[in-house]
C-alpha cells in the first residue's frame, strides 16, 4: 500500500489505538475522518471529525449517508472502535452489555464496511483494516463475549480478503494483545505501547503484509498452532 493520498475514515479515533493511527495517518500525508462518540475536547488541525453511536443502527445510517454523499474519495476503512465487559456482570444481571458489545464490534463493522464498499472499489487502491484481537486466537473467559466478537472479526477478515481478492482492495487485520490505553488501564496486565503497535502496523502497511499479530500475539499464535489447550490455559492462567 501507498504511504500517502489516502482519505482514511478510522472509527474510535478519539484515544487509544484510533487515535495514533489518526496520527500516523496524517503525518504520511493522508487525509483522516475520525469517528468517535462525540467530538473531542483537542480536535487535531486538519481532521475531520464526526460524532457517532456505533452502538445504534440509525446514528451509523446516518454516518454512512453522509460518508457516501460528502466523501466519495474515501480509499480506506479502519474498524478500531470496540467496547469490553467484564463476563460477570453479563452473566449474573446485565446481558444488554453482550448485546451492546455485538452491535459495537460487530455490527457497526459489517454496516460500515458493506455500505462504503462501492466507494473503496472505485479508487486506485483501497484497503479495509480491522483491529481484532489476540483473544480471537484463544478467549478469555473474563471477558468471553469480547473475545467471541473479536474471533468473528477474524474469521470474516480472511473471509473478506478471499473475496476480494480479485479487488483493488486490500484486506488487513491488527490482532494486539493488551494494549495500554484508558480501555485496559484498570487490568493489571502491561500493556504494549500504543506507538509500538502503530509502528508493527506501519511497517507491514508498507509491504502488504496483510495479517498482522503485535507482538507477543507472534507466540501465542505459534501456540495455538501446536496445542490450543496449552494457548487457552496460558491465556486465562489456569489449569485447563
Amino acid at each position: 500500500m501507498r504511504s500517502n493520498k489516502h482519505l482514511v475514515l478510522i472509527t474510535g479515533g478519539s484515544r487509544g489505538i484510533g487515535l495514533g493511527l489518526v496520527k500516523k495517518f496524517l503525518a504520511e500525508g493522508n487525509e483522516v475522518i475520525s469517528i468517535s462518540r462525540s467530538l473531542p475536547q483537542n480536535p487535531i488541525e486538519n481532521v475531520i471529525y464526526y460524532p457517532c453511536n456505533l452502538e445504534n443502527a440509525e446514528s451509523r445510517k446516518q454516518l454512512i449517508t453522509t460518508i457516501q454523499q460528502d466523501h466519495p474519495k474515501l480509499s480506506v476503512i479502519v474498524n478500531n472502535a470496540g467496547i469490553s465487559f467484564d463476563e460477570s456482570s453479563i452473566l449474573e444481571n446485565n446481558p444488554a452489555e453482550a448485546f451492546s458489545m455485538v452491535e459495537v464490534n460487530i455490527s457497526a463493522v459489517l454496516d460500515l464496511t458493506l455500505s462504503l464498499l462501492k466507494i473503496l472499489k472505485n479508487q486506485p487502491e483501497a484497503a479495509i483494516v480491522n483491529v481484532s484481537s489476540g483473544l480471537a486466537i484463544s478467549p478469555k473467559a473474563s471477558v468471553g463475549t469480547y473475545s467471541a466478537t473479536k474471533a468473528f472479526i477474524r474469521s470474516w477478515s480472511q473471509s473478506l480478503k478471499q473475496n476480494l481478492a480479485h479487488t483493488n482492495i486490500q484486506v488487513f487485520d491488527i490482532a494486539p494483545p493488551v494494549v495500554d490505553t484508558d480501555m485496559t488501564k484498570n487490568l493489571k496486565e502491561q500493556g504494549v505501547a500504543v506507538s509500538d503497535l502503530v509502528d508493527d502496523f506501519w511497517k507491514a502497511w508498507l509491504v502488504n503484509r496483510t495479517y498482522i499479530p503485535i507482538r507477543v500475539v507472534k507466540v501465542l499464535d505459534w501456540i495455538a498452532r501446536i496445542s490450543p489447550r496449552l494457548a487457552y490455559k496460558i491465556i486465562n492462567k489456569a489449569e485447563v
